[in-house]
């Protein structure tokens, strides 16, 4: 537990402590990606007003999930925690990377980072390696679906609800392995993805197979697995096999439907290039 706070009825403006990692990271990666934009005045890529709306559009979509009152909250409600996931899972990682933030990004740090600290780490040959190995299209996938999997299985999960640490590493992992599954999906410039559009939409229709089991399993469960949670203290008073319903629900939904969305965006872009009508996103 973040807090041992009294509940949502005694807090009605449950604001009164703030994530300061989230929160710097948020404002960080404002801060150098505008800045970044503002010191390539005449680029040779120019990024476009929606992929600029889309890049902040998923700052504030990592900074409502990180901070209360959702955060705070998705340690008594598994509902909200499976919102909580389904924000940065789905919602951060494909608007975050539809801005086409690295070469912003990049520009935008103080040269002396850029060149001890990031210049060294693309340059670096087991960072590359690796790199290379972990977007092999077949592993990221696997990846992407496994975390999501051990962090259901209920003595891990019920454990990074009760431990705040635990329950950051979830969060990293979760986020990280997101990042590299729509890195795989969308061609974020200057990066092209190694793997070809009806490849991305056979991916994206096979992940609803494993996504479906494990939101029906958990949605139609008539054991409470999640028994770390106290949803009577949350926002969204149900017993505690509802709330995990609920939740379940939500990771099925949310999951197939980012899919089938991101699948017929995928089909309509490869269309219009095979029309050559416009680039590719």
């Amino acid at each position: 537990m973040h807090l041992n706070h009294v509940g949502f009825l005694d807090i009605p403006f449950p604001f009164y402590y703030v994530n300061i990692v989230p929160l710097v990271l948020c404002v960080g990666l404002i801060w150098f990606y505008n800045k970044g934009i503002k010191n390539n005045p005449n680029p040779s890529y120019k990024i476009s007003r929606w992929r600029k709306i889309s890049f902040h559009l998923s700052i504030v979509a990592l900074f409502l999930s990180l901070e209360p009152p959702i955060d705070l909250y998705a340690d008594d409600s598994f509902i909200i925690h499976q919102i909580q996931h389904a924000l940065i899972r789905m919602i951060f990682p494909p608007l975050f990377l539809l801005g086409n933030p690295v070469t912003p990004l990049l520009r935008g740090v103080p040269n002396w980072a850029f060149n001890k600290i990031f210049n060294p780490i693309m340059n670096s040959r087991g960072v590359n390696a690796y790199y290379n190995f972990i977007t092999k299209p077949l592993v990221t996938v696997i990846l992407y679906m496994l975390i999501l999997y051990v962090w259901q299985v209920s003595f891990i999960h019920n454990l990074s609800v009760e431990n705040i640490y635990v329950h950051q590493i979830m969060h990293i992992t979760m986020i990280v392995s997101s990042l590299l599954f729509w890195w795989l999906m969308i061609d974020s410039h200057p990066h092209q993805s190694r793997l070809h559009y009806g490849l991305r939409i056979l991916f994206l229709g096979l992940l609803i197979f494993p996504n479906t089991f494990l939101g029906s399993l958990i949605t139609f469960s008539g054991t409470a697995f999640y028994t770390a949670y106290d949803p009577l203290n949350s926002p969204i008073p149900v017993s505690l096999i509802t709330d995990q319903r609920i939740g379940g629900l939500i990771l099925w939904m949310s999951g197939d439907m980012m899919n089938v969305i991101a699948a017929a965006v995928i089909m309509g872009v490869w269309y219009n290039k095979e029309e050559g009508n416009r680039p590719g996103i």
